[in-house]
């Protein structure tokens, strides 16, 4: 089961400098938006894949035009498929007409499927599972300060310094994908330590190209 806040982290401190504690073997996963060693882990991220015959820039594409079918806006529907970027994307699904506890019922569950279908059939599916995976048992928490549902609310620094915070709902979907891929792949979670490690060592090579 997912757990929002790791029991045993510290705050970060002016006397200790984040990445140090980042590069913690327990420490969780940060990331803000798309760019940086995580960045892929955004639902904004470039990954394309076909569902239905139908491309899928991001996984933000996906959530958003689920959402414009789920409540008949076919004209915004229209809009989102064709959106030039995944922020576009959002900002037309921003203004369909929504049933609010309706959505809030089916949209977890619809970002799993975004994420599922990103991480399986993109044409850079294998290297995303590898970085999934490289993450061993750690918490994933999108730190932005702009979204307090589906993220942290706040930047890393900020988490370090204060704590976790926020729903984090995108960190929840995520953790499912990660346990769905280790069962497909049937990784022992009894040896997972290894495992990680091996699957580490691979992504800090893949992850050279993002870094900022």
């Amino acid at each position: 089961m997912y757990l929002s806040k790791p029991m045993e982290l510290k705050p970060y401190s002016s006397q200790v400098h984040m990445q140090e504690i980042l590069a913690m073997p327990d420490a969780p996963i940060l990331w803000e938006g798309p760019k940086g060693q995580w960045g892929c882990f955004s639902q904004m991220s470039k990954s394309a894949f076909k569902e239905d015959g139908i491309l899928y820039p991001t996984a933000e594409h996906f959530f958003q035009a689920e959402k414009a079918r789920k409540f008949g806006d076919k004209a915004r529907l229209i809009k989102i498929l064709n959106a030039k970027t995944p922020y576009d994307a959002k900002a037309i699904g921003r203004r369909i007409k929504v049933n609010r506890k309706a959505w809030n019922e089916i949209s977890f569950d619809i970002a799993i499927r975004a994420n599922w279908l990103k991480f399986t059939r993109s044409e850079n599916a294998a290297e995303l599972q590898q970085r999934l995976l490289s993450t061993g048992n750690r918490f994933l928490d999108e730190a932005i300060t702009r979204d307090s549902e589906w993220g942290l609310g706040r930047t890393p620094a900020m988490a370090l310094y204060h704590g976790l915070a926020g729903r984090n709902k995108l960190g929840e979907v995520l953790n499912v994908v990660r346990e769905r891929l280790r069962a497909e792949q049937n990784i022992d979670e009894d040896e997972f330590g290894l495992t990680a490690a091996h699957y580490t060592a691979v992504a800090q090579q893949l992850c050279q190209a993002t870094r900022e």
